[in-house]
């Protein structure tokens, strides 16, 4: 018996493709036009957040200006606050400083500022933000020299193997000398000069035969190297003198004053684990194996009135291994942040500084009138002093971190830059140099008779004070956002 097969009828399953796809294309289209919807929300957005952040861009530019200027703004702000609803195109801007070293608003004497506008546009809000620093370099102003790895109020002499190298992984950036006196340099250090390795700055004047220097601008008024203040301490320990014998250790937990020497024989330990003033005023001497061991991120100053002798000593964190006879290298120092650490004179004494037979310091040497010499030892951080001696295989290791990018240092690359003076070799003669200085500083210089005034002749007109800034923050975090770039470059390998 032969049965027909039945078939089905097809008509339901075609119908239900029919609907599936329907479905599928009324979703997409309706995506689509929500999208359309929310692209002009968008595109609002970001054309609001673009204006309020250039109008905050403008508002520290304005700052800028200000500060440029002979304004009062050290004392005629409130709070802080330069400016407040302020109109700068369709936007109100709101211009704040603060004083970077203390934290609070302005004062008579301040010159590293911190700099915040905010900048509000139809309900959306932008900051930026930058670093400033004033250049007035008069007599009462205390210069930024953190740019430079040495600076030599007198001369500088850099002999045999001695180097001053980079701080590896610490970011790109010259390696400045800068020296008001004489300079001296043989060996590697000349080579490094003459291929322009290391740049050189000396005031105008001053002739350079070991390759391309640049000069420092005397429009900016004289450049000294101030005493780095010390307070009169009335709290911590206050002992005679201080003498370590051999081996021995000494714990020291807060400010500690010496009126006399402090001695530290072979192998004695001297370990600092807060943050605290060592006030030194007789002689600091460490013998060969002793150390100033201070605890990784414990801000420390040294201040010391008299001579200081190092000889196969340490002070810095503590080391995995010791140096005896040579220099320290790189690969053997335990790193620190150098801005932590600070070795500086009380009061203004013409001393002398002798690091030498595989001696360390992590730190910033500050001695305005002492003469530094670094003797087959090394230094991780910058020197500022009166004359300046690196010999035999001294190493100076300049971690850029240091540098604030808004001091002396990178004002006169800017104005090097910038040639205003003609003062390079292919420029003008010496007759015609100081002719174009005479008439740039009195371009600069703001007549006796001028007054601030607004609107004719206001402080616009007037500004003869040198600022520059560095940007901190523009809508984002720019900081975060460099320091996560470089640790990428470091991890790929990318980055020198």
């Amino acid at each position: 018996m032969i049965h027909a097969q039945r078939r089905l009828p097809r008509r339901g399953v075609a119908l239900l493709l029919v609907l599936i796809s329907m479905a599928t294309a009324l979703t997409l289209v309706m995506g689509w036009l929500a999208a359309q919807d929310n692209s002009a929300l968008v595109g609002s957005n970001a054309a609001r957040a673009a204006a309020a952040r250039a109008a905050a861009q403008s508002g520290l530019d304005l700052a800028a200006a200000v500060l440029e200027s002979e304004a009062p703004w050290q004392t005629a702000h409130t709070d802080g606050w330069l400016l407040q609803g302020h109109a700068i195109a369709d936007a109100i801007v709101d211009i704040r400083l603060m004083d970077e070293a203390t934290g609070e608003p302005p004062h008579i004497g301040s010159s590293l500022l911190f700099v915040e506008a905010t900048a509000t546009l139809d309900g959306m809000t932008q900051t930026a933000s930058a670093l400033a620093t004033v250049h007035p370099f008069d007599a009462d102003t205390r210069g930024d020299l953190s740019g430079y790895a040495v600076w030599a109020a007198g001369n500088l002499q850099i002999q045999g193997n001695a180097r001053v190298r980079s701080w590896t992984d610490s970011g790109h950036g010259a390696r400045v000398l800068a020296c008001l006196g004489d300079l001296h340099a043989t060996g590697r250090a000349r080579r490094d000069i003459s291929s322009g390795d290391l740049s050189v700055h000396i005031p105008i004047g001053v002739g350079s035969e070991d390759g391309r220097s640049v000069t420092i601008p005397n429009i900016i008024g004289s450049v000294g190297l101030p005493v780095a203040p010390m307070p009169q301490l009335t709290h911590g320990d206050v002992i005679d003198s201080l003498e370590l014998p051999r081996g021995q250790r000494h714990d020291v937990t807060g400010h500690l004053s010496i009126s006399g020497d402090l001695v530290m024989e072979r192998d004695a330990v001297l370990h600092i684990t807060n943050a605290s003033d060592l006030t030194v005023h007789g002689e600091l001497i460490m013998n060969r194996g002793s150390a100033i061991v201070i605890e990784p991120g414990v801000r420390v100053r040294i201040a010391v009135g008299g001579d200081i002798e190092l000889s196969g000593a340490v002070i810095g964190t503590e080391q995995a291994r010791r140096r005896s006879g040579n220099a320290w290298q790189q690969r053997h120092i335990n790193w620190t942040d150098p801005e932590m650490i600070t070795v500086c004179t009380v009061g203004h004494p013409q001393a002398s500084w002798e690091i030498d037979r595989g001696s360390l310091i992590q730190g910033t040497m500050h001695a305005p009138g002492c003469d530094v010499l670094i003797d087959r030892s090394t230094v991780m951080g910058r020197i500022a002093a009166h004359d300046v001696s690196l010999t035999r295989n001294a190493r100076l290791l300049y971690d850029h971190r240091m540098d604030s990018r808004t001091g002396l240092s990178h004002l006169t690359e800017l104005v090097d830059r910038l040639d205003l003076m003609n003062l390079r070799s292919d420029g003008l003669d010496q007759w015609a140099c100081a002719d174009m200085l005479e008439r740039l500083g009195t371009m600069l210089d703001s007549p006796e008779s001028a007054r601030v005034t607004a609107p004719v002749e206001g402080w616009w007109v007037h500004r003869p004070i040198p600022v520059d800034y560095v940007m901190r923050r523009c809508g984002g975090d720019v900081d975060a956002w460099e320091h996560n770039a470089m640790v990428l470059a470091d991890e790929d390998g990318a980055r020198p």
